[in-house]
């Protein structure tokens, strides 16, 4: 399965996300989809207190959050 669709839109793998927020700013990119619907991501930018950091660790994110407030879909050669 390499794309979840809600009511809220679609999400890919290979989609990235930015948390909206001004604080510990982290880029997500949806990496594939574990059996109970959530988007396996890996955090590949983290912005705190001005410093830049590409963690690469995992995290899963429900797709509803993902497509919420909470975040914004990113370019991803804009991140590069």
């Amino acid at each position: 399965m390499n794309t979840v669709t809600t009511d809220k839109g679609t999400v890919t793998v290979g989609d990235q996300f930015r948390d909206n927020r001004v604080s510990n700013i982290r880029t997500l990119e949806v990496r594939g989809f574990l059996e109970d619907g959530r988007a396996e991501c890996t955090v590949i930018r983290q912005e705190y207190q001005g410093e830049i950091t590409h963690p690469n660790r995992r995290t899963p994110m429900t797709v509803e959050r993902l497509l919420s407030r909470s975040f914004v879909r990113v370019d991803a050669e804009a991140v590069a």
